[in-house]
């Protein structure tokens, strides 16, 4: 397993990237109320609440997963110094071991998740 000069091997980096980048895009989902007022050019179907109600609750599940996910990748990265090696090969298989199967089955929760947000996303754009 290739590791860059930060101890994390590529595809932790990209996981890293990408799930951190969700979360904080988890955030801004969150971020509005359905109670808040909207404008008065813009009005809310009972329908439309209940989408950006399951949003917020969608957001919220999102966001707690892709925490977890960023601190489990970051947990496997390797501290500089002596037995850098060493250290390199038990987080490979830690990682290996236990982490992968998690990390998968949590992308994979991810990725519904991802989808049942664009199905409640899409009929309030409209």
């Amino acid at each position: 397993m290739f590791h860059s000069a930060g101890g994390l091997a590529e595809e932790h980096i990209e996981l890293e990237k990408i799930y951190s980048r969700l979360s904080s895009f988890s955030t801004s989902l969150q971020a509005t109320p359905v109670s808040e007022p909207y404008p008065t050019t813009v009005t809310r179907t009972t329908q439309d609440l209940t989408h950006i109600e399951a949003l917020n609750d969608l957001a919220t599940d999102c966001k707690t997963l892709c925490d977890e996910l960023v601190r489990i990748v970051r947990n496997l990265k390797v501290e500089e110094g002596r037995w850098k090696r060493f250290k390199s090969f038990a987080a490979a298989l830690k990682f290996a071991a236990c982490d992968q199967k998690k990390i998968d089955t949590m992308i994979a929760r991810l990725n519904r998740i991802q989808v049942a947000i664009l199905l409640h996303f899409f009929p309030i754009l409209r």
